[in-house]
């Protein structure tokens, strides 16, 4: 999973035209993958949330969203935690 989130965070930094729409497909893979993670093991979703976060405003924000209101609505210990970083 940290290979997932280090991955995520790289497809970020990389800015090149040929390779942009490579990237988001990229991004979305990998957040389909740490999605799937984080719903089997509860211990994952709590080091990964707050991480896939900060791309709500990115291509995969979709995404993002629906795995967020997925641990929200599984793991109710994370909510305040959750809501204090989209308020924030």
């Amino acid at each position: 999973v940290t290979t997932l989130k280090r991955e995520v965070s790289k497809t970020t930094q990389e800015s090149s035209d040929s390779s942009e729409d490579k990237g988001k497909v990229y991004r979305n893979m990998l957040i389909s993958a740490i999605h799937g993670c984080a719903v089997r093991f509860p211990d994952v979703a709590e080091s990964v949330v707050h991480t896939l976060m900060d791309f709500l405003s990115s291509d995969g924000g979709m995404q993002v969203v629906i795995f967020v209101r997925a641990i929200v609505e599984r793991y109710p210990d994370l909510r305040p935690a959750i809501l204090a970083k989209l308020i924030a």
